[in-house]
Protein backbone atom coordinates (compact mmCIF):
# COMPACT_ATOMS: atom_id res chain seq x y z
CA UNK A 1 0.00 0.00 0.00
CA UNK A 2 1.44 3.05 -0.82
CA UNK A 3 -0.62 5.59 1.10
CA UNK A 4 -2.78 6.03 4.18
CA UNK A 5 -4.99 8.36 4.54
CA UNK A 6 -5.81 9.42 8.37
CA UNK A 7 -5.19 12.70 10.01
CA UNK A 8 -2.18 13.92 11.63
CA UNK A 9 -1.15 17.69 14.02
CA UNK A 10 0.35 20.29 11.21
CA UNK A 11 3.64 21.34 11.83
CA UNK A 12 4.13 24.48 14.31
CA UNK A 13 6.21 25.95 16.79
CA UNK A 14 5.02 25.59 20.43
CA UNK A 15 5.88 27.65 23.37
CA UNK A 16 6.77 24.43 25.22
CA UNK A 17 9.76 22.17 25.30
CA UNK A 18 10.11 18.52 24.48
CA UNK A 19 12.76 15.92 24.94
CA UNK A 20 13.46 14.21 20.89
CA UNK A 21 16.48 12.55 22.47
CA UNK A 22 14.79 8.60 23.49
CA UNK A 23 18.06 8.49 26.52
CA UNK A 24 17.30 11.92 28.09
CA UNK A 25 13.35 11.87 27.67
CA UNK A 26 13.41 8.52 29.32
CA UNK A 27 15.57 10.35 31.94
CA UNK A 28 12.97 12.95 32.23
CA UNK A 29 10.03 10.84 32.57
CA UNK A 30 11.37 8.47 35.07
CA UNK A 31 11.91 11.70 37.37
CA UNK A 32 8.18 12.66 37.05
CA UNK A 33 6.12 12.06 40.18
CA UNK A 34 3.57 10.32 38.43
CA UNK A 35 1.21 10.25 42.06
CA UNK A 36 1.11 13.97 41.50
CA UNK A 37 -1.44 12.71 38.78
CA UNK A 38 -2.48 15.92 37.71
CA UNK A 39 0.81 18.33 37.09
CA UNK A 40 2.44 15.37 35.93
CA UNK A 41 -0.25 14.79 33.26
CA UNK A 42 0.19 18.33 32.26
CA UNK A 43 3.70 18.33 31.88
CA UNK A 44 3.36 15.00 29.48
CA UNK A 45 0.75 16.55 27.52
CA UNK A 46 2.52 19.46 26.68
CA UNK A 47 5.42 17.15 25.90
CA UNK A 48 3.58 15.37 23.40
CA UNK A 49 1.75 18.20 21.75
CA UNK A 50 4.82 19.60 20.94
CA UNK A 51 6.39 16.34 19.94
CA UNK A 52 3.97 15.50 17.66
CA UNK A 53 4.34 19.26 15.59
CA UNK A 54 8.10 18.47 15.45
CA UNK A 55 9.80 16.52 12.46
CA UNK A 56 11.25 13.62 13.85
CA UNK A 57 13.29 10.48 12.03
CA UNK A 58 10.36 7.91 12.08
CA UNK A 59 12.50 5.22 14.12
CA UNK A 60 13.10 7.93 16.78
CA UNK A 61 9.48 8.91 17.36
CA UNK A 62 8.53 4.72 17.68
CA UNK A 63 11.14 4.93 20.44
CA UNK A 64 10.01 7.98 21.83
CA UNK A 65 5.75 6.93 21.91
CA UNK A 66 6.73 3.95 23.50
CA UNK A 67 8.21 5.72 26.39
CA UNK A 68 4.99 7.64 26.56
CA UNK A 69 2.92 4.72 27.21
CA UNK A 70 3.75 3.73 30.45
CA UNK A 71 3.53 6.93 32.22
CA UNK A 72 0.26 8.40 30.09
CA UNK A 73 -1.52 5.04 31.67
CA UNK A 74 -0.58 5.33 34.85
CA UNK A 75 -1.53 9.56 35.21
CA UNK A 76 -4.75 8.71 33.38
CA UNK A 77 -5.40 6.28 35.62
CA UNK A 78 -5.17 8.48 39.28
CA UNK A 79 -7.25 11.37 36.92
CA UNK A 80 -10.45 8.91 36.24
CA UNK A 81 -10.87 7.87 39.78
CA UNK A 82 -12.15 11.76 39.51
CA UNK A 83 -15.13 11.14 36.89
CA UNK A 84 -15.72 7.66 38.67
CA UNK A 85 -19.26 8.53 40.22
CA UNK A 86 -19.75 11.97 39.35
CA UNK A 87 -23.77 12.96 38.43
CA UNK A 88 -24.91 14.45 35.20
CA UNK A 89 -24.57 17.13 33.61
CA UNK A 90 -21.22 17.20 34.37
CA UNK A 91 -19.84 20.42 36.78
CA UNK A 92 -17.70 22.64 34.36
CA UNK A 93 -14.53 21.27 36.34
CA UNK A 94 -14.87 17.41 35.52
CA UNK A 95 -16.10 18.11 31.92
CA UNK A 96 -12.65 20.02 31.84
CA UNK A 97 -10.91 16.87 32.97
CA UNK A 98 -12.86 14.79 31.17
CA UNK A 99 -12.03 16.72 27.74
CA UNK A 100 -8.48 16.69 29.14
CA UNK A 101 -8.14 12.99 29.16
CA UNK A 102 -9.59 12.47 25.87
CA UNK A 103 -6.83 14.89 24.55
CA UNK A 104 -4.12 13.26 26.49
CA UNK A 105 -5.18 10.02 24.49
CA UNK A 106 -5.95 12.16 21.25
CA UNK A 107 -2.53 12.76 21.38
CA UNK A 108 -1.23 9.40 22.10
CA UNK A 109 -3.00 8.38 18.62
CA UNK A 110 -1.60 10.90 16.85
CA UNK A 111 2.07 10.22 17.93
CA UNK A 112 1.46 6.95 16.50
CA UNK A 113 -0.25 8.03 13.19
CA UNK A 114 2.38 10.22 12.68
CA UNK A 115 4.97 7.63 12.79
CA UNK A 116 2.66 5.51 10.41
CA UNK A 117 2.51 8.12 8.28
CA UNK A 118 5.99 9.00 8.16
CA UNK A 119 7.21 5.26 7.87
CA UNK A 120 4.84 4.79 4.64
CA UNK A 121 6.56 7.99 2.76
CA UNK A 122 10.05 6.48 3.88
CA UNK A 123 9.64 4.28 0.93
CA UNK A 124 13.52 3.68 0.85
CA UNK A 125 14.06 3.19 4.67
CA UNK A 126 14.79 -0.66 4.90
CA UNK A 127 12.55 -2.59 7.45
CA UNK A 128 9.88 -0.53 7.92
CA UNK A 129 7.21 -2.63 7.00
CA UNK A 130 8.03 -4.68 10.16
CA UNK A 131 7.16 -1.79 12.12
CA UNK A 132 3.78 -1.31 10.64
CA UNK A 133 1.70 -3.91 12.71
CA UNK A 134 2.84 -2.50 16.01
CA UNK A 135 2.72 0.75 14.80
CA UNK A 136 -1.33 0.43 13.67
CA UNK A 137 -2.20 -1.63 16.36
CA UNK A 138 -1.29 1.04 18.96
CA UNK A 139 -2.58 4.26 16.61
CA UNK A 140 -5.89 2.06 16.59
CA UNK A 141 -5.88 1.31 20.70
CA UNK A 142 -5.35 4.69 21.53
CA UNK A 143 -7.95 6.25 19.43
CA UNK A 144 -9.76 3.17 21.41
CA UNK A 145 -9.48 4.73 24.72
CA UNK A 146 -10.40 8.04 23.67
CA UNK A 147 -13.38 6.39 22.54
CA UNK A 148 -14.03 4.26 26.11
CA UNK A 149 -13.15 7.62 28.12
CA UNK A 150 -15.67 10.07 26.18
CA UNK A 151 -18.12 7.01 26.61
CA UNK A 152 -17.47 6.78 30.63
CA UNK A 153 -19.25 10.70 30.94
CA UNK A 154 -21.34 9.73 27.83
CA UNK A 155 -19.66 12.52 25.66
CA UNK A 156 -20.02 12.24 22.18
CA UNK A 157 -16.98 10.65 19.70
CA UNK A 158 -14.69 13.79 18.61
CA UNK A 159 -14.96 13.58 15.11
CA UNK A 160 -13.01 11.97 12.35
CA UNK A 161 -12.15 9.44 15.14
CA UNK A 162 -13.81 6.76 13.73
CA UNK A 163 -12.53 7.24 10.18
CA UNK A 164 -9.13 6.88 11.14
CA UNK A 165 -9.87 4.12 13.11
CA UNK A 166 -11.77 2.27 9.69
CA UNK A 167 -8.73 3.63 7.99
CA UNK A 168 -6.35 1.77 10.16
CA UNK A 169 -8.36 -1.11 9.14
CA UNK A 170 -7.97 -0.97 5.66
CA UNK A 171 -4.29 -0.10 5.89
CA UNK A 172 -3.80 -3.81 7.65
CA UNK A 173 -6.37 -5.59 5.49
CA UNK A 174 -4.79 -4.43 2.26
CA UNK A 175 -1.38 -5.38 4.02
CA UNK A 176 -2.35 -8.80 4.97
CA UNK A 177 -1.15 -8.34 8.66
CA UNK A 178 -4.21 -8.07 10.97
CA UNK A 179 -3.78 -11.12 11.99
CA UNK A 180 -0.05 -10.37 13.23
CA UNK A 181 0.62 -10.76 16.59
CA UNK A 182 2.05 -7.66 18.51
CA UNK A 183 3.04 -6.98 22.16
CA UNK A 184 0.07 -5.61 24.38
CA UNK A 185 0.46 -2.43 26.14
CA UNK A 186 0.25 -2.04 29.94
CA UNK A 187 -3.40 -3.08 31.46
CA UNK A 188 -3.70 -5.31 28.22
CA UNK A 189 -3.13 -8.61 29.54
CA UNK A 190 0.07 -10.60 28.54
CA UNK A 191 -1.51 -12.20 25.41
CA UNK A 192 -0.04 -11.43 21.84
CA UNK A 193 -2.96 -8.59 20.48
CA UNK A 194 -3.62 -8.10 16.38
CA UNK A 195 -4.87 -5.58 14.56
CA UNK A 196 -7.93 -7.60 14.11
CA UNK A 197 -8.55 -8.39 17.90
CA UNK A 198 -8.25 -4.09 18.43
CA UNK A 199 -10.58 -3.56 15.75
CA UNK A 200 -13.34 -5.82 17.15
CA UNK A 201 -13.12 -4.56 20.47
CA UNK A 202 -13.90 -0.86 19.73
CA UNK A 203 -16.80 -1.53 17.52
CA UNK A 204 -18.37 -4.18 19.79
CA UNK A 205 -17.84 -1.60 22.90
CA UNK A 206 -20.08 1.03 20.46
CA UNK A 207 -22.55 -1.74 19.36
CA UNK A 208 -22.96 -2.52 23.32
CA UNK A 209 -25.08 1.09 23.94
CA UNK A 210 -22.53 2.51 26.12
CA UNK A 211 -24.88 5.91 26.66
CA UNK A 212 -27.48 2.82 27.99
CA UNK A 213 -25.24 1.71 30.64
CA UNK A 214 -25.02 2.69 34.09
CA UNK A 215 -21.26 4.58 34.61
CA UNK A 216 -18.54 2.44 34.81
CA UNK A 217 -20.19 -0.49 32.92
CA UNK A 218 -17.92 -0.10 30.60
CA UNK A 219 -15.05 -0.94 31.91
CA UNK A 220 -16.19 -4.32 32.54
CA UNK A 221 -17.94 -4.75 29.08
CA UNK A 222 -13.88 -3.71 27.64
CA UNK A 223 -12.82 -6.21 29.59
CA UNK A 224 -14.88 -8.57 28.94
CA UNK A 225 -14.38 -7.85 25.15
CA UNK A 226 -10.58 -8.17 25.75
CA UNK A 227 -11.21 -12.29 26.08
CA UNK A 228 -14.03 -12.47 23.30
CA UNK A 229 -13.08 -10.65 20.38
CA UNK A 230 -11.79 -13.46 18.74
CA UNK A 231 -15.15 -14.68 18.33
CA UNK A 232 -16.17 -11.97 15.71
CA UNK A 233 -16.37 -12.50 11.77
CA UNK A 234 -15.67 -9.65 8.87
CA UNK A 235 -16.07 -10.24 6.11
CA UNK A 236 -16.74 -8.13 2.24
CA UNK A 237 -19.50 -10.73 1.28
CA UNK A 238 -22.40 -9.29 2.70
CA UNK A 239 -25.22 -11.76 2.25
CA UNK A 240 -26.57 -13.19 5.15
CA UNK A 241 -29.54 -15.67 5.49
CA UNK A 242 -30.04 -14.08 9.20
CA UNK A 243 -29.40 -10.71 9.92
CA UNK A 244 -29.68 -10.90 14.16
CA UNK A 245 -26.72 -9.77 15.80
CA UNK A 246 -25.15 -8.92 12.35
CA UNK A 247 -23.95 -5.21 11.51
CA UNK A 248 -22.93 -3.42 8.76
CA UNK A 249 -19.77 -1.52 8.65
CA UNK A 250 -18.52 1.21 5.79
CA UNK A 251 -14.96 2.06 5.58
CA UNK A 252 -15.60 5.70 4.41
CA UNK A 253 -17.45 6.60 7.32
CA UNK A 254 -17.08 8.71 10.11
CA UNK A 255 -18.89 6.86 12.49
CA UNK A 256 -19.42 3.05 14.04
CA UNK A 257 -21.51 0.44 12.13
CA UNK A 258 -24.87 -0.09 11.95
CA UNK A 259 -27.57 -2.80 12.31
CA UNK A 260 -27.54 -5.03 8.77
CA UNK A 261 -30.41 -4.39 7.11
CA UNK A 262 -32.52 -7.06 5.72
CA UNK A 263 -32.08 -6.85 2.36
CA UNK A 264 -28.17 -6.64 1.68
CA UNK A 265 -27.12 -3.19 -0.37
CA UNK A 266 -24.80 -3.81 -3.20
CA UNK A 267 -20.87 -3.93 -1.86
CA UNK A 268 -19.13 -0.95 -3.81
CA UNK A 269 -15.62 -2.05 -2.36
CA UNK A 270 -15.97 -0.11 1.07
CA UNK A 271 -18.30 -2.04 3.08
CA UNK A 272 -18.15 -5.03 5.41
CA UNK A 273 -20.34 -7.12 7.36
CA UNK A 274 -19.51 -7.83 11.12
CA UNK A 275 -21.17 -10.90 12.31
CA UNK A 276 -21.75 -11.35 16.26
CA UNK A 277 -23.54 -14.13 16.44
CA UNK A 278 -20.72 -16.77 17.99
CA UNK A 279 -20.40 -13.96 20.42
CA UNK A 280 -23.74 -13.67 21.72
CA UNK A 281 -24.00 -17.25 21.89
CA UNK A 282 -21.55 -17.19 24.49
CA UNK A 283 -22.89 -14.54 26.08
CA UNK A 284 -26.14 -16.46 26.33
CA UNK A 285 -24.44 -19.52 27.64
CA UNK A 286 -22.63 -17.31 30.54
CA UNK A 287 -26.14 -15.69 31.45
CA UNK A 288 -27.64 -19.47 31.66
CA UNK A 289 -24.44 -20.57 34.27
CA UNK A 290 -25.31 -17.84 35.98
CA UNK A 291 -28.83 -18.72 36.15
CA UNK A 292 -28.20 -22.21 37.82
CA UNK A 293 -25.56 -20.23 40.06
CA UNK A 294 -22.41 -21.20 38.56
CA UNK A 295 -20.20 -18.50 38.46
CA UNK A 296 -17.85 -18.08 34.94
CA UNK A 297 -14.47 -17.63 35.58
CA UNK A 298 -12.18 -14.25 35.56
CA UNK A 299 -10.36 -15.23 32.58
CA UNK A 300 -14.01 -15.72 30.90
CA UNK A 301 -15.69 -12.79 31.78
CA UNK A 302 -12.86 -10.45 32.58
CA UNK A 303 -14.24 -9.53 36.33
CA UNK A 304 -15.66 -11.22 38.99
CA UNK A 305 -19.18 -12.48 37.85
CA UNK A 306 -20.40 -13.71 41.73
CA UNK A 307 -23.07 -11.12 41.86
CA UNK A 308 -26.36 -9.79 40.16
CA UNK A 309 -23.84 -7.33 38.59
CA UNK A 310 -22.34 -9.54 36.07
CA UNK A 311 -25.90 -10.86 35.33
CA UNK A 312 -27.50 -7.79 34.51
CA UNK A 313 -24.02 -6.87 31.88
CA UNK A 314 -24.32 -9.86 30.12
CA UNK A 315 -28.14 -9.86 29.61
CA UNK A 316 -27.59 -6.18 28.40
CA UNK A 317 -24.86 -7.04 26.06
CA UNK A 318 -27.45 -10.01 24.74
CA UNK A 319 -29.73 -7.50 24.32
CA UNK A 320 -27.60 -5.04 22.08
CA UNK A 321 -25.68 -7.45 20.17
CA UNK A 322 -28.77 -9.60 19.40
CA UNK A 323 -31.67 -8.60 17.10
CA UNK A 324 -32.26 -4.80 16.72
CA UNK A 325 -35.78 -4.02 17.55
CA UNK A 326 -37.10 -0.87 15.69
CA UNK A 327 -39.05 1.44 17.76
CA UNK A 328 -42.50 1.35 17.34
CA UNK A 329 -43.71 4.63 17.37
CA UNK A 330 -41.77 7.45 15.80
CA UNK A 331 -40.62 10.39 17.83
CA UNK A 332 -42.11 13.92 16.92
CA UNK A 333 -40.52 17.52 17.24
CA UNK A 334 -42.19 19.30 20.49
CA UNK A 335 -41.05 22.29 22.34
CA UNK A 336 -41.93 22.69 26.14
CA UNK A 337 -40.82 21.71 29.45
CA UNK A 338 -41.19 19.73 32.11
CA UNK A 339 -40.35 19.80 35.96
CA UNK A 340 -38.34 16.50 37.48
CA UNK A 341 -37.38 15.15 40.64
CA UNK A 342 -34.64 12.25 40.99
CA UNK A 343 -34.81 8.95 42.68
CA UNK A 344 -37.20 6.96 44.37
CA UNK A 345 -37.12 9.27 47.47
CA UNK A 346 -37.74 12.10 46.16
CA UNK A 347 -40.30 10.99 43.81
CA UNK A 348 -41.99 9.43 46.70
CA UNK A 349 -41.87 13.20 48.91
CA UNK A 350 -43.51 15.31 46.30
CA UNK A 351 -46.09 12.59 45.11
CA UNK A 352 -46.85 12.47 48.88
CA UNK A 353 -47.92 16.00 49.48
CA UNK A 354 -44.03 17.15 50.40
CA UNK A 355 -44.53 15.08 53.59
CA UNK A 356 -41.65 13.58 55.21
CA UNK A 357 -41.85 9.63 55.50
CA UNK A 358 -42.41 8.63 58.67
CA UNK A 359 -45.44 5.35 59.08
CA UNK A 360 -47.00 5.23 61.69
CA UNK A 361 -45.69 2.53 64.07
CA UNK A 362 -46.64 -1.12 63.84
CA UNK A 363 -47.18 -3.83 66.11
CA UNK A 364 -45.24 -6.48 64.13
CA UNK A 365 -42.98 -3.95 62.18
CA UNK A 366 -40.61 -1.99 63.93
CA UNK A 367 -40.65 1.42 61.65
CA UNK A 368 -38.01 4.23 61.67
CA UNK A 369 -38.77 7.38 60.86
CA UNK A 370 -36.90 9.61 58.15
CA UNK A 371 -37.12 12.95 58.04
CA UNK A 372 -36.57 15.05 55.08
CA UNK A 373 -36.36 19.01 54.72
CA UNK A 374 -35.04 21.74 56.38
CA UNK A 375 -33.73 24.45 55.49
CA UNK A 376 -34.41 25.45 51.72
CA UNK A 377 -37.85 27.10 50.20
CA UNK A 378 -41.00 26.45 51.79
CA UNK A 379 -42.05 22.29 51.67
CA UNK A 380 -37.89 21.28 51.43
CA UNK A 381 -37.73 21.74 47.95
CA UNK A 382 -34.11 23.05 47.84
CA UNK A 383 -33.64 26.24 45.81
CA UNK A 384 -31.49 26.13 42.63
CA UNK A 385 -27.61 26.86 43.54
CA UNK A 386 -25.02 30.00 41.72
CA UNK A 387 -24.27 27.89 38.95
CA UNK A 388 -20.79 29.48 39.68
CA UNK A 389 -18.17 27.83 37.20
CA UNK A 390 -14.55 27.04 38.81
CA UNK A 391 -11.77 26.31 36.90
CA UNK A 392 -9.69 23.13 37.17
CA UNK A 393 -6.43 22.98 38.79
CA UNK A 394 -5.25 19.14 38.12
CA UNK A 395 -2.92 18.82 41.04
CA UNK A 396 -5.47 19.34 42.94
CA UNK A 397 -8.44 16.65 44.02
CA UNK A 398 -11.76 17.29 42.63
CA UNK A 399 -15.09 17.12 44.49
CA UNK A 400 -16.96 13.99 43.72
CA UNK A 401 -20.55 15.48 43.73
CA UNK A 402 -21.87 11.21 43.86
CA UNK A 403 -21.25 11.33 47.31
CA UNK A 404 -24.83 11.68 48.78
CA UNK A 405 -27.21 9.34 50.82
CA UNK A 406 -29.19 7.10 48.94
CA UNK A 407 -32.40 8.30 47.86
CA UNK A 408 -34.06 5.47 50.42
CA UNK A 409 -32.64 7.02 52.80
CA UNK A 410 -31.75 10.99 53.08
CA UNK A 411 -29.65 12.72 55.49
CA UNK A 412 -31.65 14.78 57.41
CA UNK A 413 -30.15 17.46 55.93
CA UNK A 414 -30.93 16.61 52.71
CA UNK A 415 -33.16 18.21 50.28
CA UNK A 416 -35.01 17.46 47.33
CA UNK A 417 -34.62 19.73 44.29
CA UNK A 418 -36.85 19.58 41.50
CA UNK A 419 -35.57 21.35 37.94
CA UNK A 420 -37.32 22.13 35.09
CA UNK A 421 -35.82 20.83 31.29
CA UNK A 422 -36.39 21.34 27.69
CA UNK A 423 -38.81 19.04 25.68
CA UNK A 424 -36.86 18.18 22.77
CA UNK A 425 -39.37 15.47 21.23
CA UNK A 426 -41.85 12.89 22.79
CA UNK A 427 -43.17 9.58 21.75
CA UNK A 428 -46.22 7.75 23.50
CA UNK A 429 -43.52 6.01 25.44
CA UNK A 430 -40.65 8.88 26.44
CA UNK A 431 -39.76 12.41 26.20
CA UNK A 432 -35.92 13.32 24.92
CA UNK A 433 -35.21 16.13 27.72
CA UNK A 434 -32.20 18.43 27.37
CA UNK A 435 -30.89 19.77 30.42
CA UNK A 436 -28.78 23.22 30.43
CA UNK A 437 -27.19 25.48 32.30
CA UNK A 438 -26.51 24.82 36.20
CA UNK A 439 -29.42 21.78 36.59
CA UNK A 440 -29.42 21.13 39.83
CA UNK A 441 -31.26 17.76 39.51
CA UNK A 442 -28.62 15.31 38.87
CA UNK A 443 -29.37 12.14 36.88
CA UNK A 444 -28.22 8.49 35.91
CA UNK A 445 -28.71 6.25 33.81
CA UNK A 446 -31.25 3.55 35.45
CA UNK A 447 -32.19 6.21 37.88
CA UNK A 448 -35.97 6.89 38.29
CA UNK A 449 -37.49 10.50 37.73
CA UNK A 450 -40.71 12.30 38.58
CA UNK A 451 -42.22 13.79 35.79
CA UNK A 452 -44.48 16.93 35.84
CA UNK A 453 -45.80 18.04 33.04
CA UNK A 454 -46.56 22.38 32.97
CA UNK A 455 -50.28 21.88 31.92
CA UNK A 456 -50.72 18.89 35.34
CA UNK A 457 -49.16 20.76 37.87
CA UNK A 458 -49.23 18.61 41.08
CA UNK A 459 -49.71 14.97 39.36
CA UNK A 460 -46.31 13.29 39.07
CA UNK A 461 -45.38 10.57 36.52
CA UNK A 462 -42.84 7.91 37.46
CA UNK A 463 -40.42 7.52 34.24
CA UNK A 464 -37.14 6.06 34.17
CA UNK A 465 -33.38 7.36 32.59
CA UNK A 466 -32.52 5.12 29.77
CA UNK A 467 -30.07 7.13 27.91
CA UNK A 468 -27.51 10.27 28.42
CA UNK A 469 -25.39 12.11 26.19
CA UNK A 470 -23.38 15.48 27.47
CA UNK A 471 -24.04 17.14 23.89
CA UNK A 472 -22.34 20.80 24.97
CA UNK A 473 -20.01 22.37 27.76
CA UNK A 474 -23.39 22.80 29.47
CA UNK A 475 -25.75 20.84 28.15
CA UNK A 476 -27.16 16.87 28.88
CA UNK A 477 -29.69 15.15 26.44
CA UNK A 478 -31.05 12.70 28.39
CA UNK A 479 -34.32 9.42 26.75
CA UNK A 480 -36.58 8.48 29.43
CA UNK A 481 -39.07 6.00 29.15
CA UNK A 482 -42.41 6.41 31.52
CA UNK A 483 -43.33 3.31 33.32
CA UNK A 484 -46.86 4.61 35.16
CA UNK A 485 -48.43 7.78 34.63
CA UNK A 486 -48.96 8.38 38.33
CA UNK A 487 -48.01 6.46 41.63
CA UNK A 488 -48.81 5.83 45.25
CA UNK A 489 -46.56 5.91 47.99
CA UNK A 490 -46.22 2.98 50.49
CA UNK A 491 -44.20 2.37 53.35
CA UNK A 492 -42.88 -1.57 52.76
CA UNK A 493 -41.72 -2.81 55.95
CA UNK A 494 -40.16 -6.06 56.45
CA UNK A 495 -40.99 -8.29 59.61
CA UNK A 496 -37.66 -8.33 61.39
CA UNK A 497 -35.39 -6.09 59.26
CA UNK A 498 -33.02 -3.83 60.80
CA UNK A 499 -34.33 -0.53 59.25
CA UNK A 500 -37.66 -1.36 59.81
CA UNK A 501 -40.02 0.63 56.81
CA UNK A 502 -38.76 1.77 53.27
CA UNK A 503 -40.70 4.15 51.35
CA UNK A 504 -41.82 2.28 47.39
CA UNK A 505 -44.07 3.48 44.72
CA UNK A 506 -47.11 1.23 43.87
CA UNK A 507 -47.09 1.30 40.10
CA UNK A 508 -50.70 0.47 38.53
CA UNK A 509 -51.18 -2.30 36.31
CA UNK A 510 -50.65 -1.56 32.76
CA UNK A 511 -52.98 -3.02 29.92
CA UNK A 512 -51.22 -2.23 26.80
CA UNK A 513 -48.13 -4.16 28.24
CA UNK A 514 -50.10 -6.72 29.88
CA UNK A 515 -48.40 -5.78 33.35
CA UNK A 516 -50.05 -6.23 37.04
CA UNK A 517 -49.66 -3.94 39.58
CA UNK A 518 -45.98 -3.67 40.61
CA UNK A 519 -43.92 -2.43 43.03
CA UNK A 520 -40.60 0.07 43.27
CA UNK A 521 -38.10 -0.34 45.81
CA UNK A 522 -34.77 0.36 46.45
CA UNK A 523 -32.87 -1.94 44.79
CA UNK A 524 -31.74 -4.88 47.46
CA UNK A 525 -34.38 -4.14 49.65
CA UNK A 526 -36.49 -6.97 48.88
CA UNK A 527 -36.35 -11.13 47.36
CA UNK A 528 -38.91 -13.33 45.74
CA UNK A 529 -41.01 -15.15 48.01
CA UNK A 530 -40.75 -12.51 51.11
CA UNK A 531 -43.26 -11.43 52.91
CA UNK A 532 -43.87 -7.64 54.03
CA UNK A 533 -46.25 -5.11 54.71
CA UNK A 534 -47.44 -2.47 52.63
CA UNK A 535 -48.89 0.56 54.30
CA UNK A 536 -50.62 3.36 52.82
CA UNK A 537 -51.52 7.06 54.23
CA UNK A 538 -55.03 6.41 55.84
CA UNK A 539 -55.50 2.58 54.71
CA UNK A 540 -55.23 -0.61 56.50
CA UNK A 541 -51.87 -2.53 56.38
CA UNK A 542 -51.78 -4.64 53.45
CA UNK A 543 -49.53 -8.27 53.65
CA UNK A 544 -48.49 -9.02 50.32
CA UNK A 545 -45.97 -11.81 48.96
CA UNK A 546 -43.09 -10.94 46.54
CA UNK A 547 -43.47 -12.77 43.49
CA UNK A 548 -41.15 -11.83 40.29
CA UNK A 549 -38.64 -8.85 39.83
CA UNK A 550 -39.60 -7.65 36.41
CA UNK A 551 -36.69 -4.82 36.30
CA UNK A 552 -33.62 -4.07 38.44
CA UNK A 553 -31.14 -0.91 37.44
CA UNK A 554 -28.37 0.57 39.92
CA UNK A 555 -31.74 2.70 41.15
CA UNK A 556 -34.47 0.49 41.39
CA UNK A 557 -36.28 -2.62 41.30
CA UNK A 558 -39.29 -3.30 39.98
CA UNK A 559 -41.22 -6.37 41.43
CA UNK A 560 -44.84 -8.19 41.10
CA UNK A 561 -46.42 -9.27 44.37
CA UNK A 562 -49.76 -10.96 45.45
CA UNK A 563 -51.82 -9.95 48.41
CA UNK A 564 -51.90 -13.20 51.16
CA UNK A 565 -55.40 -14.29 52.11
CA UNK A 566 -56.51 -14.12 55.42
CA UNK A 567 -54.33 -11.54 56.84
Amino acid sequence: MNDISIVTPGKRVSAWVAETDPKYAQAWLESLPLADSGESAREIYQALYTLNRQDIEPARRLELMDLYVVPVTTVVGGLQGNLQRVSFPLSPRHRQLADFIRQLYSEMAAGYKCTLRDLVKARFLWGRRQHYPRVSQRAMAFLGELLLRAYLVYLPAPAGVWKDIHELYRFAETGEWLDTPVEPMPGEGESLLTMRETYHRILMMTLARPYQMPQGECLLVHRYLARQASRLRIGADLKTDNPAACFLIDLNADGPPLPMPREAPANEGSLRLLSALELVRHTHALVSRLNKGEAPAIAETGFEALDAIAHDVLQRLMRAWGFSVRRQHARLKRKGNVSLCAGLGAIHFFINDQKPFAPEPDDEDRTVTLPVGGGGIPGGVAADGDGEVMDIVLDQPLPDSSEKTPAALPAPAELYRIDRWQIRDVSPRGLLLVGEGGTPVHVRVGELLGVQRADQIGTWSVAVVRWLRNSGPDSVEMGIEFMAPLATPMAVCRKGAHRGCSPGLMLPAVESLKRPTTLMVERGLLSAEQDVGLMEDGRPRRRVRILKRIERTNGFEQWLFADLQGD
